[in-house]
């Protein structure tokens, strides 16, 4: 039987906290069972040694599905946490069965779920990337609703989008976004972790329950943690590592993981970003260019979301440098089933809307012969 376990270290330095984890178990690099993994908080201690293991459990349950029988948890663990961890794991087995398989979760201490509700704060945090949809999510639950969640603070990751080593391009980013931040009344918080250099789990698969993983994190502050969404209830796309089949099962006792957005296409996502000019300005979607805290332009997401601007009557947002030339649908290369249902949507979203240019048939032709080399 093979055990994968979860060591962690908390330190308090100056005004942040630094958690470096050990996952020991068999073909896990020794760096990694060494404690090469750390999560750094900056300017936040509020996570102590003391603190929940859920979001840790989260972060690596796919190499735990992947590579192991038992997931041995060294530390306190909600039991909502543990409920939802079994049902995901069945999700993923169900989805993608030669690929991950159910395995045993074993918690050092296991937490109830009255105490944690006690303390319940009706505050919520998001992820914010700086992206298309973190932005929607971020106009949309500032905005005083009384449907909206109390969002307060942010979480921004380096070490996901912009590589862990290049403090310069994260600090660039930060500085990019700030403006809009500051006119929508949040906070950020501000991680960075090297989790992703060691490549221990598909991206694809696991970026929500990573993401996840470190909102929870933060979890003595805010009861509920919003993930933008990706497809729209209407096209989602399976298996894929963020939709509103899984993401609430990475809840626990203490904070509720909110799927939100889904009811809105990417393009209609952009038609609400499209109407606030800080949002636009800051817009920052691309994670191949050179320049990380940039939008280059040319790459896949730059090209898509030009054109779910286009679709909105909106020709050139500000977030990009360079007009929009119609050579760059011809560029347009589609790596995943995921892209290829996104790049679909814009054109569902102009003929839905009466909408028929040299742009959109040129697309629907790109989308054709991608789609053929997706299912050759």
């Amino acid at each position: 039987m093979r055990k994968l376990t979860l060591k962690a270290t908390v330190e308090q330095t100056g005004a942040d906290t630094v958690i470096r984890i050990a996952l020991l178990g068999e073909g896990v690099p020794q760096e990694v069972q060494d404690y090469g993994i750390y999560i750094h908080l900056r300017n936040y201690q509020r996570f102590t040694a003391s603190s929940l293991y859920d979001g840790l459990m989260f972060m690596f349950i796919f190499v735990a599905m992947e590579r192991f029988d038992v997931f041995e948890i060294c530390g306190p663990v909600s039991k909502k946490a543990l409920r939802n961890i079994q049902i995901f794991q069945e999700a993923w087995h169900c989805l993608l069965p030669e690929n991950y398989k159910i395995c045993q979760i074993v918690a050092q201490r296991e937490v109830g779920d009255f105490w944690l509700n006690v303390r319940r704060k009706e505050k919520a945090i998001s992820a914010f990337s700086g992206g298309l949809v973190a932005t929607f999510l971020a106009l949309r639950h500032t905005q005083k609703n009384n449907w909206s969640y109390p969002l307060q603070s942010c979480v921004m990751v380096h070490g996901f989008d912009v590589r862990h080593e290049n403090d310069e391009a994260f600090e660039r980013l930060v500085s990019r976004v700030m403006p809009f931040l500051q006119s929508v009344g949040l906070t950020p918080h501000l991680v960075k972790t090297n989790v992703r250099q060691y490549e221990l789990q598909n991206w694809e698969h696991s970026f929500s329950s990573q993401l996840s993983g470190i909102l929870h994190l933060f979890y003595r502050d805010y009861s509920y943690a919003l993930l933008g969404s990706s497809e729209p209830y209407n096209h989602l796309v399976f298996p894929w590592g963020s939709t509103p089949a899984t993401d609430y099962l990475l809840s626990g006792g203490a904070v509720d993981i909110v799927h939100e957005g889904a009811g809105f296409s990417r393009t209609g996502k952009a038609e609400l970003v499209a109407r606030d000019s800080v949002g636009r300005r800051t817009l920052k979607v691309c994670w191949e260019g050179q320049d990380q805290a940039a939008n280059c332009g040319q790459c896949e997401k730059c090209v898509r979301t030009r054109l779910n601007f286009k679709a909105v009557g909106m020709d050139n947002p500000e977030c990009f440098e360079q007009p929009f030339e119609m050579e760059m649908i011809d560029t347009l290369n589609v790596r995943n089933v995921a892209q290829l249902t996104e790049l679909k949507s814009v054109v569902a979203y102009c003929t839905q809307h009466n909408m028929q240019a040299e742009w959109t048939c040129r697309l629907e032709t790109r989308l054709q012969q991608e789609a053929g080399k997706l299912s050759a």
